[in-house]
């Protein structure tokens, strides 16, 4: 099979793949790209959710030698092989869990295995069956509240950062997910006390916001004493 019929034999999959999924939730994927943690946002919504099930594969593990047994949670069967064929052919009620799962992770702009990880955690303080959550128990209006409770409140003390080398200065030309970065590092910095610090280290340290974008999108001053950390 030559790469073209590979890609075509691809899209068809993610076609017939999208159209089992139920209408509502495939049809806010276009509000999603501009919602979701910045590093996603150049994935198929289905490149996204295998994306997904490796991270949830990962977590599960880790939460199981937590919780169950460090020495069998290597041995796990997940149930959940993590690339884009074994995704398509997973049962479609699992299919639609993943996807559901993820999207609510995109609504919060988080990255999955921070989202996986705190829904976890909320699940299990309310857990009492024998196996280990599976994605259609990360996101009950519970568990969601949580995480967004958690996720806001770790916002204030932890930098989180697309690392995809696209959004760094020397790589921008102006795109809608290079200008949502930077301005989510600019409330990153703003919600610190010492914002011209951040600033400082968003633009001259890190080299991610480019001067000339933080000389429209940021207060004189707070640059001014940006430069002071020179």
């Amino acid at each position: 099979m030559t790469h073209n019929e590979e890609l075509e034999r691809s899209w068809l999959q993610e076609d017939q793949l999208l159209a089992s999924l139920n209408k509502k939730w495939s049809e806010i994927e276009r509000e999603l790209y501009r919602s979701k943690w910045f590093d996603y946002r150049f994935m198929s919504p289905v490149e996204a959710t295998v994306k997904f099930a490796s991270e949830y594969e990962k977590v599960y593990r880790q939460q199981f030698a937590t919780v169950i047994d460090k020495d069998t949670s290597l041995y796990v069967n997940v149930k959940i092989d993590v690339n884009f064929r074994s995704v398509t052919k997973l049962p479609n009620a699992k299919i639609s869990a993943l996807w559901r799962a993820r999207q609510f992770a995109d609504s919060m702009c988080m990255p999955y295995d921070l989202y996986i990880r705190l829904a976890f955690t909320s699940a299990l303080k309310y857990w009492k069956r024998k196996h280990m959550p599976q994605p259609q128990q990360l996101y009950s209006k519970r568990v969601i509240e949580d995480v967004w409770a958690e996720w806001s409140k770790r916002q204030e003390s932890v930098l989180f950062v697309a690392s995809d080398v696209r959004f760094l200065a020397e790589n921008y030309v102006n795109t809608t997910a290079q200008n949502d970065h930077i301005d989510w590092l600019i409330k990153l910095a703003n919600i610190r006390a010492n914002a011209a610090y951040y600033i400082y280290q968003f633009i001259y340290e890190r080299k991610i916001i480019p001067l000339e974008v933080a000389q429209k999108k940021i207060d004189a001053d707070i640059l001014e004493k940006a430069r002071s950390y020179l």
